[in-house]
C-alpha cells in the first residue's frame, strides 16, 4: 500500500474516532485506533487526546511521545507533554483536554490525505462524489464477467475458497477467477465511512474467514447515486469506505499492505429495488486465490 494510502486510510479511522469519543465513546474510539499502524501520527494524537479525556495521563504521555519520534516538531504533542508535566509534578491541576480539537484536527489531516490520493471535487452531494484515483485508476466494474471454461482444479480451488467463505448474511458470487463477497445488509451509515453497529460486527466476524487463507484481496467501496448528482463514476465516500473495510479485514495472515482498495463504478451498484440504498452503503469484496 502507498504511502499516501496508508496516511489516508489512517485518517479516515481516526475522522471515525473522534466522532466516537466526542459521543462519549470512548472504549469504541480506542478500539478503533487500536487497528491502525502506530507510526501514523494522527492517529496517536488522538489515541492521547481519549486516553487524557478518560484520565490516564500516563498513556497519553506515551501516545504523545510517540508523536514526537516521529515528528520532534509536533506543536500539539509538545503541548500535551509539557501540559501532562505539569499536572504530575503538581504544578497544575487536572483539566480536560478538549475533544472538539480532535475532530478539527482529524478532518483536517483527512483532506490533506484525501487530497493526496484523489482530486476531491466540490460538491454539495456528500454521497457522491466524482472521483479519478491516483493509485486505482478509473472505478472498477462490480459486476463479475461471465465465466468461461476453465481448467478443473481451478474450478475445485475456487469452489473451495467459496465454501470457506460462505456466511449467514452473505452472497458468494462466483466470476472466473474470484469470487465477489456482497453483503446483504448495508456496512455503513449515511454521507461517509463510519460503520453501523451491526455492519461492523459482521465485517469483523467475517475476517476471520480469510485468516490463514492464501487470497489475494480487493475491497471495492460503494456509494449512493442521489437524485440530481452523477449516476456513475466513482466517490470518495466509496473510496473512504474501501479503505476503512480494509483496516477492519487486515490481521494476522492478511496485512493491511496486501489489500488493495478501489472506488467501485456506482452504476454497477449490488442491489437495486426500494431498499437499494441502505444495502448500497456497503463495500464489495473481491477475492481470488493467491
Amino acid at each position: 500500500m502507498t504511502t499516501a494510502l496508508t496516511e489516508l486510510t489512517a485518517a479516515l479511522a481516526a475522522a471515525e474516532a473522534a466522532v466516537l469519543a466526542r459521543e462519549g465513546k470512548h472504549g469504541e474510539a480506542l478500539e478503533v485506533l487500536a487497528a491502525q499502524a502506530d507510526d501514523q501520527p494522527v492517529v496517536l494524537d488522538l489515541q492521547a487526546r481519549v486516553h487524557a479525556q478518560l484520565g490516564d495521563l500516563a498513556a497519553a504521555d506515551r501516545a504523545w511521545k510517540r508523536v514526537l519520534e516521529l515528528r520532534p516538531a509536533d506543536p500539539a504533542a509538545l503541548a500535551g507533554c509539557a501540559l501532562i508535566a505539569e499536572i504530575t509534578e503538581g504544578r497544575r491541576r487536572r483539566k480536560p483536554v478538549p475533544l472538539l480539537a480532535l475532530g478539527g484536527a482529524a478532518a483536517t489531516v483527512l483532506v490533506v490525505a484525501a487530497a493526496v490520493v484523489v482530486p476531491i471535487a466540490l460538491s454539495g452531494n456528500t454521497e457522491a462524489v466524482p472521483v479519478a484515483t491516483a493509485t486505482s485508476g478509473p472505478p472498477v466494474s462490480s459486476t463479475p464477467p461471465s465465466p468461461p471454461v476453465s481448467s478443473a482444479a481451478g474450478d475445485q480451488r475456487l469452489a473451495g475458497l467459496a465454501e470457506t467463505l460462505a456466511a449467514p448474511g452473505i452472497q458468494v458470487r462466483r466470476g472466473e477467477r474470484e469470487l465477489r463477497i456482497v453483503f446483504e445488509d448495508g456496512l455503513f451509515q449515511p454521507g461517509g465511512n463510519r460503520f453501523t453497529a451491526a455492519g461492523r460486527r459482521v465485517l469483523t466476524e467475517w475476517a476471520r474467514r480469510l485468516r490463514g487463507a492464501a487470497v489475494r484481496v480487493t475491497v471495492l467501496g460503494h456509494g449512493v447515486a442521489l437524485p440530481g448528482g452523477p449516476a456513475s463514476g466513482g466517490s470518495t465516500v466509496a473510496l473512504g469506505r474501501a479503505s476503512a473495510a480494509a483496516a477492519v479485514l487486515a490481521g494476522p495472515g492478511l496485512p493491511l499492505s496486501a489489500i488493495t482498495v478501489a472506488t467501485a463504478e456506482q452504476a454497477e451498484a449490488p442491489f437495486a429495488g426500494p431498499d437499494a440504498a441502505a444495502r448500497n452503503r456497503t463495500v464489495v469484496v473481491v477475492v481470488a486465490p493467491g
